[in-house]
């Protein structure tokens, strides 16, 4: 069983995905603290041909003492921002080859009262893998009660949710304690995305490291999981 462990970000980048094509199961870190100015709000697309933010405004108040699945989003009626969300994506994509297929998702989505920055997430999350034929198992981190902080916290996900092997990303080399992992018989693999080349529309030189809704834009739901597990690297650690 090999399973790996990510926070809820915000229209996700092609290596969250490849990293859940290339577990069994994928747990999803809702139990952490809300951090700003980070993925987990927001993420970027090409506005006029260069990377840029779109995201959705959260309720900040006592925000260090929340976790993701605490956090709120403002109603439309508090903070305006759904027709600027939608309008930054239909302006930048319109003449995007799958505008089409994947614009009328967001218009739906933002058509419904969502307060929760978890749920939202979490639709376009599964949206987007089931586009791309990602049929992993995902399960949330609170609901496995997880205790211990860091490299311990995750450890523990690991075992609660039946790993044999954890597929870390490459950050995880950072703080993980793998003497502990080997004393629980759990191997560890490290998820080495190599960030593909697509065709792109409206960047002179391609751009890496945005949204997968630019992938999905421009090449499509089958083209574009080719791309996402053309990156795929796994290092397993011995």
């Amino acid at each position: 069983m090999v399973v790996a462990i990510h926070q809820p970000e915000h229209l996700p980048w092609l290596g969250f995905f490849n990293k859940m094509a290339n577990a069994d199961k994928l747990v999803i870190l809702d139990n952490v603290q809300y951090r700003k100015r980070y993925f987990q709000n927001r993420n970027q697309i090409l506005v006029n041909g260069v990377p840029k933010y779109v995201g959705v405004p959260v309720k900040i108040d006592k925000y260090r003492e929340k976790t993701i699945a605490d956090m709120e989003i403002y109603l439309d009626s508090e903070v305006p921002w759904k027709s600027k969300y939608l309008k930054t994506i239909a302006y930048n994509y319109k003449h995007y080859p799958y505008f089409q297929e994947f614009y009328p998702f967001f218009e739906n989505l933002l058509a419904e009262q969502i307060l929760s920055l978890y749920e939202l997430n979490m639709r376009i999350i599964m949206y987007f893998a089931q586009k791309l034929r990602i049929d992993t198992k995902v399960i949330r981190a609170s609901d496995l009660s997880p205790s211990g902080e860091k490299s311990d916290l995750i450890l523990d996900i690991a075992k609660k949710s039946g790993a044999d092997i954890y597929l870390s990303g490459p950050s995880g080399r950072d703080y993980m304690d793998l003497d502990k992992y080997k004393r629980e018989n759990m191997a560890v693999w490290f998820n080495d995305f190599r960030h593909p080349v697509y065709t792109q529309k409206g960047a002179g030189e391609f751009i890496p490291y945005l949204s997968t809704l630019d992938l999905l834009m421009n090449v499509g739901a089958e083209q574009g999981r080719e791309v996402i597990l053309s990156g795929t690297v796994i290092t397993k650690m011995p």
